[in-house]
């Protein structure tokens, strides 16, 4: 039972990676983009 609980967790886990990786990624890019306008409008 509790093997089981655990491997459905790893599963899960796994395949929320990518979304959390890609989400991470595109706020690095918006932050990216922030600071080179506002370096622009200086």
């Amino acid at each position: 039972m509790l093997q089981r609980v655990l491997g459905w967790s790893l599963i899960r886990t796994r395949e929320q990676v990518p979304k959390v990786a890609a989400t991470l990624s595109l706020h690095a890019l918006r932050i990216t983009v922030h600071f080179g306008a506002a370096a622009k409008k200086c």
